[in-house]
């Protein structure tokens, strides 16, 4: 399990999922020589790539507007960006997980953690021996920035949804939380 350490307030971010593989794994300076995002105010389905338009800077994200495309340049290949929006009452986070472990006070029952008083009523009410306990290792993740939107991009147009894996996946485990979470009337 994980214990998520919440900062006062969290960094803004939005993360960017773009079609290739980069074979690099840490930090690197000045990144707006190699991936430096502009908008456009045309529809992503109705653009043509001999339209031409200066692209101006990329726009807050409350002034975003769904007619603003936001277009890259990747070592020569043309990117168009397709925003995620995530539901109002959801957040994204990019968290990190730390080699802490930190011990519980709680037990798995059955695959349930149960507090310690919960565990002392399910004691008392098990009558069957079939009953695992085990201690629960924990460790804590900080979570370093927030998001309210993932900007999926494609080569030279925008993903479609309907086939994209990435969108279709998100937009489904958005639907299962919600099913989850359901109230039952």
């Amino acid at each position: 399990m994980l214990a998520i350490q919440v900062p006062p307030k969290p960094r803004k971010c939005t993360p960017h999922l773009l079609p290739l593989r980069i074979n690099h794994n840490g930090p690197i300076n000045n990144t707006e020589c190699y991936f430096n995002p502009t908008s456009q105010t045309t529809s992503v389905r109705s653009l043509d790539a001999k339209q031409e338009q200066q692209p101006t800077p990329v726009v807050k994200e409350e002034q975003r507007d769904a007619d603003i495309t936001q277009h890259a340049y990747f070592r020569g290949r043309h990117l168009l960006s397709t925003p995620i929006l995530l539901p109002e009452n959801y957040t994204g986070a990019v968290m990190q997980t730390t080699n802490t472990p930190h011990t519980s006070t709680k037990t798995m029952h059955h695959g349930r953690t149960m507090s310690a008083s919960q565990n002392d009523h399910d004691e008392d009410s098990e009558q069957d021996g079939d009953h695992v306990e085990m201690d629960v290792e924990v460790m804590q993740t900080n979570i370093l920035a927030s998001f309210s939107e993932v900007l999926v991009w494609g080569h030279a147009e925008a993903v479609d949804d309907a086939k994209d894996a990435f969108v279709r996946g998100v937009r489904e485990w958005i639907g299962f939380a919600e099913g989850m979470h359901l109230e039952e009337e």
